[in-house]
């Protein structure tokens, strides 16, 4: 059911309730299509009263920052055909060379 506001005053014939002009009403779809066609009530009245979602947190700062140690994955710098880029420019072949160079650095 959704909240309707009320145009025109009128007796609710279903219910016995008498409702005013800017009187708010609940009514299901299909008894608000007939009041609305006869212009007794207007649109569907969006409630601001939802709650917000409340903002994400965000990260502190030195939780986020990782050291190069940390963040090295040996697959990060591959290249293909068990090829390897370093950080600083050196290409080496194969994973465990890959892994032994990214230690010394």
């Amino acid at each position: 059911m959704r909240r309707y506001r009320v145009k025109s005053s009128f007796a609710d014939h279903l219910t016995g309730r008498y409702y005013d002009k800017n009187d708010t009403i609940k009514l299901t779809v299909n008894r608000a299509v007939k009041l609305r066609t006869a212009g007794i009530i207007g649109g569907s009245i969006e409630t601001a009263e939802k709650p917000m979602p409340a903002p994400a947190t965000p990260e502190p700062f030195e939780d986020a920052v990782q050291t190069q140690s940390e963040s090295c994955d040996v697959s990060d710098y591959h290249t293909g055909g068990g090829w390897y880029t370093m950080p600083d420019g050196e290409r080496v072949q194969g994973r465990e060379k890959a892994e032994d160079y990214l230690n010394e650095i």
